[in-house]
């Protein structure tokens, strides 16, 4: 497949600078998680953008260093709120010394956070990179507005996406694993921010006691495997929503940041 030709009018946004407006149907079918951000600049959330971030390197994790695998935990733990600015500074600055050591601090007197992790090959730098930037200051999160300047999710997802797609013997990608990955990462968008044209609003008497029990048991544990259970639990709490319904029983992949356990949680909508 040319995915060039297959995917050209995606392509001219994702080559553009700053915003970009998206119809409904457009944001159902985007398979760019790149153009589906500069969209989402209209409806600022550092939380969910770090969270899409760290969706993304899950999808990875396999092929992280080993060194780097904590990085990721601790950026979820910023998002979620477990951790504070000055933590998440304090990994952000090992993880870049780990992946690129700075001799010239050294010989200026500054004190190296960690240790310059010499090991890494050309693609596990690739990886680590993508970690690195799950780290970012939240500025670069809460209020993006420039892909190719501040934005640290679109350049975690992109960075992840290379890193899975490329081909070291080759030094150059695989194009069928980046689209892919592309499109995945844009329903992993979907996922989290579900659909902002069509708000729902999710009345309080839905919240059951097992309703609540088993969302938060869910995203606490991570047990998405769970969310058919939470249908049965809705609906005998009276919801007839059938975006809602249908969510629970989604083929996609639910994560961290789901949009609807965060309706339900009300959590940082």
């Amino acid at each position: 497949m040319n995915w060039q030709v297959t995917y050209r009018e995606w392509l001219e946004r994702y080559r553009a600078p700053g915003a970009v407006a998206m119809t409904e149907s457009e944001w159902q079918r985007c398979p760019l998680s790149a153009v589906m951000l500069r969209f989402l600049y209209a409806y600022p959330n550092g939380r969910k953008r770090r969270l899409f971030a760290v969706a993304c390197l899950r999808r990875a994790l396999a092929s992280i260093p080993p060194n780097f695998l904590p990085f990721v935990e601790i950026a979820e733990d910023y998002a979620e709120g477990r951790i504070d600015a000055d933590a998440l500074r304090e990994a952000w600055s090992c993880a870049g010394w780990m992946y690129d050591g700075d001799e010239d601090l050294l010989e200026e007197g500054e004190t190296a956070p960690c240790e310059f992790d010499d090991t890494l090959t050309e693609a596990d730098r690739r990886f680590a990179n993508a970690v690195y930037r799950a780290l970012e200051a939240p500025a670069c999160y809460d209020h993006p507005d420039q892909w190719s300047l501040n934005d640290a999710a679109g350049w975690a997802a992109e960075g992840i996406a290379d890193a899975i797609s490329f081909l070291p013997e080759k030094r150059t990608w695989d194009e069928v694993t980046l689209w892919k990955e592309r499109a995945a990462q844009a329903d992993l968008l979907r996922e989290i921010y579900g659909n902002p044209f069509r708000p729902i609003v999710f009345d309080p008497g839905w919240r059951s006691p097992e309703v609540m029990h088993l969302a938060e048991t869910i995203y606490k544990t991570g047990a998405f495997e769970r969310m058919p259970s939470l249908f049965g639990a809705l609906r005998t709490a009276g919801c007839q929503e059938g975006v809602i319904l249908a969510h629970c029983h989604s083929n996609h992949p639910h994560v961290r940041g789901c949009w609807l356990l965060d309706l339900i949680l009300n959590e940082h909508r």
